[in-house]
């Protein structure tokens, strides 16, 4: 799914009681919000827009994707003014319609696009930061394939993961009374940090018990130590109509999550959690998502 003006505003999924906005702006994203919508996301709107300068007068045919919203989750590939005018341009009308919360995904230019896309990239993202309430970034470079297509190809699954993950903590119920202004809380926490880091495991819960055990090494890529972590928000999916797994069971992994992470984050980090019954795991299947902020 591809757009190239307002004339073209593809509208996946448009509920009436949907409390989240997900909007790809530009060229590049329609494939994207194409493979949101098939995650079946409950009181969500999508749509992809394709946008040039000369057409942002038009932006009022949009309203009703901000209208009501508690979050407005806008996805764009950076690198070209257009869509770096967009942005700035949806990010008003978000401020005008009063959004609590507004949250950016962006996908970093290649290298191979040049050293000027990607630094013009970064510029933006420090003169936007004040706009949003959180910001996720997707560096192509960071993916270490053998060819750019499949770098973009591994991107794209990225943010699709990051848009899914983060909006599920609003439209999906949580077990322990977890709702969106926990949510806003966590985004709102030092609020001069944006950036947010997003980590996921899943397996059987003896292995993700492994994997947890060493889970330092994959925050040290971007912090220098535990104390350096400000916001916490840990989540674990599970089917809670598994017969094999009992209470004990997810109360003992929750344990052991205290022990090997939280207790050693410090003592002002903003530290959040969840539990969500997901139905349509695999019974023995457990999944893990982590997001941090500096």
């Amino acid at each position: 799914m591809e757009s190239n003006g307002l004339a073209n505003v593809f509208n996946l999924s448009l509920g009436k009681e949907a409390t989240v906005s997900i909007i790809g702006v530009g060229s590049g994203v329609g494939r994207i919000v194409d493979r949101i919508q098939a995650c079946g996301l409950p009181n969500t709107e999508l749509c992809a827009v394709g946008m040039n300068g000369e057409e942002l007068k038009e932006i009022v045919f949009l309203h009703k994707y901000f209208s009501n919203k508690l979050l407005s989750c806008l996805i764009v590939c950076l690198g070209g003014d257009a869509e770096e005018n967009c942005i700035k341009a949806f990010l008003q009308k978000a401020d005008d319609m009063k959004i609590p919360a507004k949250l950016l995904v962006v996908k970093l230019p290649h290298s191979s696009e040049g050293v000027e896309k990607r630094r013009n990239a970064l510029q933006f993202l420090s003169e936007i930061e004040k706009s949003v309430s959180g910001i996720f970034v997707v560096d192509c470079d960071a993916f270490h394939c053998s060819s750019i297509p499949e770098s973009f190809e591994k991107a794209d699954e990225k943010v699709v993961d990051i848009v899914n993950a983060f909006v599920c903590l609003i439209v999906k119920r949580s077990m322990i009374g977890f709702d969106f202004n926990d949510v806003k809380n966590f985004l709102e926490y030092r609020p001069c940090k944006k950036i947010i880091d997003y980590f996921t495991l899943s397996g059987n819960i003896d292995c993700l018990k492994n994997e947890l055990k060493d889970v330092w090494s994959s925050f040290s890529l971007k912090y220098p130590s535990w104390g350096d972590i400000s916001g916490f928000l840990f989540v674990l999916y599970y089917n809670r109509q598994n017969p094999q797994v009992q209470d004990d069971t997810v109360l003992g992994f929750l344990k052991m999550i205290y022990e090997t992470i939280m207790k050693r984050l410090n003592d002002h980090t903003d530290v959040k959690w969840t539990i969500i019954d997901t139905p349509d795991l695999p019974e023995e299947i457990f999944r893990v998502d982590i997001f941090t902020k500096f």
